[in-house]
């Protein structure tokens, strides 16, 4: 299988880094802050399904907007898309 890039936003990098510490897979990632606020933009290439990095986001408390953004790189706009439960 190929390393599929996908790209998302998060309210603060700790919500990334206790990602990375609990993903047990490999992957490459790519972190950007782009203004003053603790904001970040987050590219991820790995073989995982996106499913797979949501339920290790939904592990996390307060991770809403990674899970509501994280699109494949081709077709991110970083807009929050709210699935129906």
């Amino acid at each position: 299988m190929r390393k599929q890039t996908y790209k998302f936003r998060a309210e603060c990098i700790h919500d990334v880094l206790e990602f990375m510490g609990k993903a047990k897979f490999e992957y490459d990632i790519k972190i950007e802050r782009k203004s003053l606020f603790p904001d970040v933009v987050v590219e991820i290439a790995t073989k995982e399904s996106v499913d797979t990095i949501k339920a290790i986001f939904n592990e996390i408390p307060d991770t809403h907007v990674i899970i509501e953004t994280i699109r494949p790189k081709k077709i991110y706009t970083g807009e929050r898309i709210r699935e129906a439960v």
